[in-house]
């Protein structure tokens, strides 16, 4: 994988078209901890992104049972979302809308450690509409609120996934 000798990097142009351009990506095989203690330990809140009022419940008895002493915290756009100390409904699916939502999490909660958006998880034809995600990376630069990690989590069923 090395460059000729002769060829001039600092200048594109000069080179040569017969000689092709490699890249190779390398994969290694490793075991995924689903939520590593050390992760588990450090963090104290997360805010969840939900498409809908149903996954709620989920959300909500899947960490409790994983990981108790996390705070979880939904945002939602359903109005259907169970009001609660932790529960904040985005009035509109927009930058604003999630931005203000976001604003109030970071004003009743101070910082958050994580960031999980499950939209594609929950509906399919979330996963090649990213203006919903956009949306909610605008907002929460707008809010204020700066999570140190942003997670979106998907199912693939094809390679266009």
């Amino acid at each position: 994988n090395r460059l000729p000798a002769d060829m001039d990097l600092a200048e594109p142009a000069a080179m040569q078209e017969d000689v092709p351009a490699i890249l190779e990506e390398l994969w290694a095989e490793r075991e995924i901890e689903y939520l590593p203690e050390a992760t588990a330990a450090v963090w104290r809140t997360v805010v969840f992104l939900l498409a809908s009022a149903d996954s709620q419940r989920v959300v909500l008895d899947t960490m409790r049972s994983l990981a108790p002493q996390i705070k979880v915290i939904i945002v939602a756009a359903d109005h259907a979302l169970q009001s609660g100390p932790t529960a904040y409904i985005v009035d509109e699916v927009s930058s604003q809308g999630f931005g203000t939502a976001l604003q109030a999490v970071h004003s009743d909660h101070g910082p958050v450690d994580a960031v999980v958006c499950v939209w594609p998880v929950e509906a399919r034809e979330q996963l090649r509409n990213i203006a919903g995600l956009s949306y909610a990376v605008q907002g929460i630069a707008a809010s204020g609120l700066r999570p140190r990690r942003l997670y979106c989590a998907s199912s693939a069923i094809d390679g266009l996934d």
